[in-house]
């Protein structure tokens, strides 16, 4: 049975339209940026369904493997935009030729977002990423340190508390549920937009928020078709009201 869902393409398609939309006429869609957090909701979702449906299946998931596919899925990409981007720019912008290296450096080990963190310049997102490009890495870096916390965390609940699957997963859900509304509690009002803004930490929320929806669809016992609707539906809704808003 495919795996493939209709719905996440659908939500991945608002996403990125609210993005290029925001970075191209801002005035339009100010709040089109949010669509970075609806990948990261999406993100948290689909990596929690993919290991799950490895370990319902095998009784087991191996970390490595998973390590070894997003390496195949990402950096051959990676690497063609970075050089693509390195050798274009340092052409077109040489005077924002060290910063653009530094940051495709950092792109490549996964931790440009922590090199905005303590830049100052990064405080004018709009500004400096004219002058910059390669600051866009900064949401990879996020999602790619998700990568490696989130199935080791997955990995050692399963071993050390043995639960069947649908205990397993309720418990679970719980565990992602508080530990989200503390993180969004504690990091949504930071003082620093860096911290908050670029911080795998402060972003940790919208990615667990994914996983718990994941655990909630599971628990639904409703047509496979029609849970796929109200999530696309609902998603739909929240994209709406969110990127609208004021």
């Amino acid at each position: 049975m495919s795996s493939y869902r209709f719905d996440i393409d659908v939500l991945r398609a608002f996403a990125v339209i609210a993005v290029i939309v925001f970075h191209s006429a801002n005035s339009l869609l100010p709040n089109g940026y949010l669509g970075v957090d609806i990948f990261f909701v999406i993100s948290g979702f689909i990596i929690t369904k993919n290991l799950s449906e490895i370990y319902l299946k095998n009784g087991k998931f191996s970390i490595i493997n998973f390590y070894v596919r997003r390496i195949k899925r990402i950096y051959p990409l990676l690497i063609l935009v970075v050089l693509i981007s390195l050798i274009s720019l340092s052409i077109i912008l040489e005077s924002s030729i060290h910063t653009i290296f530094l940051t495709g450096g950092y792109s490549l080990f996964g931790i440009s977002n922590i090199l905005f963190i303590f830049n100052e310049d990064s405080n004018r997102y709009l500004q400096e990423i004219v002058r910059n490009p390669l600051m866009h890495t900064w949401s990879l870096g996020i999602e790619q340190q998700f990568y490696i916390v989130f199935p080791i965390i997955l990995a050692l609940i399963i071993k050390f508390y043995k639960f069947r699957f649908i205990n397993f997963a309720s418990w679970f859900f719980g565990l992602l549920t508080v530990l989200g509304l503390a993180n969004f509690l504690f990091f949504t009002d930071q003082i620093n937009f860096s911290n908050s803004f670029y911080s795998p930490i402060a972003r940790f929320w919208e990615i667990t928020a994914g996983s718990a929806f994941y655990f909630i669809s599971k628990n639904i016992k409703v047509n496979s078709k029609v849970s796929n609707y109200l999530s696309y539906i609902l998603f739909s809704f929240l994209i709406l009201l969110v990127i609208f808003s004021s």
